[in-house]
């Protein structure tokens, strides 16, 4: 994490942080890949952002909004590399084509780890349960009375 003295964040040098991060963030990098090593001269630290999200709901309107489109980018990359077949196979030493199962489990990997990050990020988009009785409304627990018989 970068250190350093601390940074005073006038109007227009925390509006160009936040115009980078968001940016960076619809390109498909995460806040923390963002903020973490980043220069404090430019960026403001995590907890900075944080904070500043907790206070302004229109940063934290546009902030949801690169979430969904960084979700998306995720989802296109793992159709970029799914695709990707060129390193698939190989011509061994004979001059017969071969599979390279590295690659193969690499690419099984590496959409493998993007489809569990989508199931987390948009659940509700990319997520394996479907909701099929509440049209996504959240249900009222059911109340159950419990009669007792007249003791005589």
């Amino acid at each position: 994490m970068a250190v350093g003295r601390p940074v005073f964040w006038d109007e227009e040098r925390r509006k160009n942080a936040i115009e980078l991060i968001l940016d960076d963030i619809y390109a498909g990098r995460s806040c923390r890949q963002i903020l973490d090593k980043a220069d404090r001269n430019i960026f403001p630290s995590f907890v900075t952002f944080c904070e500043w999200l907790s206070e302004d709901a229109k940063l934290a309107k546009h902030y949801m909004r690169a979430c969904d489109a960084r979700a998306d980018k995720i989802f296109d990359d793992m159709l970029s590399i799914s695709d990707d077949n060129s390193n698939d196979t190989f011509i061994d030493d004979k001059g017969i084509e071969r599979v390279n199962q590295d690659v193969v489990q690499r690419s099984k990997l590496m959409v493998d780890t993007r489809k569990w990050v989508l199931a987390k990020l948009a659940p509700k988009k990319y997520g394996d349960k479907l909701d099929v009785t509440s049209d996504g409304e959240k249900l009222q627990p059911a109340i159950i009375n419990i009669v007792k018989p007249n003791e005589s």
